[in-house]
């Protein structure tokens, strides 16, 4: 099955058609790859967890198996990413004849578009991200009030006030697509926010994007 062109690789600059062609067929094989790795990470995972119901597998032969699934996925995105690099890599190497030219090429063309048409997410730094907004609510709870938003002791009526970081990076998930009840859980720190909780969500974001940088989509 042919995928649709990616519009970042089908405007790549200064390649000629059979040159992006020839990107774009790299790119369904870096896909299906992506696909094959991925399943063949948690099949594993989920064998090992049909036996640990029937009781044939322990709690670190789960572990270990969830470990092995992550290797592996994440040894499917490398190779994925590697097979569309040399891709484009190859079709710029017969126009950049000076070789700081053809790496800075790389650099500024070639690895962003990867970043932006394989359907890789950056995992790593959306924990980071998240475990920095964690902190930073922590920190404006104070050692002596460490109650949950939704457990807070506060006069009927009154907002709940969140930090700017903590908004700025619910804001940011939002914009990527989240949905309002993932805002919310972030917001309020709870795995599962009130009906309220998750209507209050457009009203917080929107007021505080007047004043935000994060401008690229409706809420």
């Amino acid at each position: 099955m042919q995928l649709p062109w990616s519009a970042v690789l089908a405007n790549l600059p200064d390649l000629k058609a059979d040159a992006r062609s020839a990107v774009h067929m790299a790119y369904e094989r870096a896909v299906g790859a992506l696909i094959e790795g991925v399943i063949a990470g948690r099949r594993e995972l989920v064998e090992t967890e049909e036996r640990a119901h029937a009781g044939n597998a322990t709690a670190l032969d789960r572990l270990h198996a969830f470990q092995s699934a992550q290797q592996t996925e994440t040894a499917a995105r490398i190779e994925a990413s590697f097979m569309l690099f040399d891709a484009i890599a190859n079709e710029y190497s017969t126009i950049d004849a000076e070789r700081r030219t053809f790496v800075d090429r790389l650099q500024r063309v070639a690895m962003p578009a990867i970043r932006a048409s394989l359907p890789i997410q950056d995992v790593d730094k959306a924990i980071s991200d998240a475990l920095i907004a964690r902190a930073m609510y922590w920190g404006a709870q104070g050692q002596s009030n460490i109650d949950m938003p939704t457990r807070e002791r506060r006069r009927p009526g009154r907002p709940a006030k969140f930090p700017e970081e903590l908004k700025r990076q619910a804001l940011k998930i939002k914009l990527d697509g989240a949905t309002n009840s993932e805002c919310a859980k972030l917001l309020y720190g709870t795995k599962h926010p009130s009906d309220q909780q998750v209507r209050n969500i457009p009203s917080i974001l929107r007021n505080y994007r007047k004043t935000s940088s994060l401008k690229r989509k409706n809420l």
